[in-house]
């Protein structure tokens, strides 16, 4: 997957000005193709650029010793807003795991036919309405009879292509079933590839690999989730003084690997959560890995900080709304987790 930094761009209602969140604070920017102003930690600059070309020159705005230098013209949001949208993302980072896709019974798709024999329920229904039509007296007055039958002909013949549609995407369902059921390596891929969120959100993590065994009679998943990168994760926190103006300050070691421990928990139970949904897996398999400096060799690794052995059936009673995701975590039975709040995560041993 492609990298990720953490860079949130919102719009300001219709203005023209964005707020815009990064690694290193707030800033905003506004303008039209090709010019833009724009305000962050670093300070105002300018840019215009022309457009289709990648050509563009970059100029700092700041006190110049004349002091002749104008401020750039900025619509200014209300600090409040610019504080619940950067505690918005914060939650979001944390909040994965309360959603999941719709769970799918394949059984069920297989054997219900969306109808049975020739004619469709939607052909079925406008062929009723053209057999019960009667003419009222304004349309015999009118003599618009033929053109009032010729428009239901017509509603019988798009009826038709929609109710052939519908049963072309249930046969494309129910081979797909059929393929999950069995096993299919290839089928569970597609399946995943084409109704998972996790595998083509790059908030979530870096990379998310999945794969499927049969042990034992039982379907298995192996799962691997690359966590974010430390710098891909906000080091500031944002309040608001008694006078109403915007305090950033840096975030405490205990504040920052809090967040982190509880994103890596989120995306973790998210994934666990899809795949039992999707698929008809009984147990998952998860090894979380985060790159970390190895102090031995001196160089940074993919160390396993998150193992996770779970069965369907100790996930299904949990309303997950309702959880702290790093809390839900270290009680289910079968994981590793090594976590100090000041250090964050230690390296653990993998499971097979």
């Amino acid at each position: 997957m492609a990298k990720l930094n953490f860079r949130k761009s919102v719009k300001l209602g219709n203005s023209g000005v964005r707020l815009n969140l990064s690694k290193r604070g707030v800033g905003m920017s506004t303008g039209v193709k090709g010019l833009r102003v724009g305000v962050g930690p670093s300070g105002a600059r300018a840019r215009a650029s022309l457009p289709g070309t990648g050509l563009y020159m970059e100029k700092r705005m700041g006190a110049s010793k004349r002091k002749a230098t104008s401020k750039p013209s900025v619509d200014h949001p209300s600090n409040e807003a610019i504080l619940n949208d950067y505690q918005a993302i914060v939650q979001d980072l944390q909040s994965y795991h309360k959603e999941s896709v719709t769970p799918i019974n394949w059984h069920e798709v297989i054997q219900n036919s969306p109808f049975a024999g020739e004619i469709g329920p939607r052909e079925r229904q406008k062929r009723a309405e053209l057999n019960d039509y009667q003419p009222n007296f304004f349309v015999r007055l009118f003599r618009l009879e033929g053109m009032k039958r010729k428009s239901l002909e017509q509603e019988i013949q798009r009826a038709m292509e929609e109710d052939k549609k519908a049963y072309e995407n249930w046969l494309a369902e129910k081979e797909l079933g059929e393929g999950v059921l069995q096993g299919d390596r290839a089928t569970l891929e597609k399946l995943i590839q084409t109704k998972s969120t996790f595998y083509r959100n790059q908030a979530m993590a870096r990379e998310i690999v999945v794969g499927i065994e049969e042990r034992n009679g039982k379907m298995v998943g192996h799962v691997s989730i690359y966590a974010l990168l430390d710098e891909e994760f906000p080091e500031f926190e944002l309040s608001l003084t008694k006078t109403g103006k915007l305090s950033e300050k840096k975030l405490t070691k205990t504040k920052y690997y809090e967040l982190l421990s509880n994103h890596v928990c989120s995306v973790t139970i998210r994934v666990m959560r899809e795949l039992f949904d999707l698929t008809p897996v009984d147990e998952l398999i998860i090894n979380v890995y985060k790159k970390e400096l190895d102090t031995a060799v001196g160089r940074e690794k993919e160390m396993v900080i998150l193992t996770l052995n779970v069965t369907r059936r100790e996930v299904e009673p949990i309303h997950f709304a309702m959880i702290q995701p790093f809390d839900m975590i270290s009680n289910l039975e079968n994981h590793r987790m090594t976590f100090r709040k000041t250090k964050g995560f230690a390296e653990v041993e993998g499971l097979m």
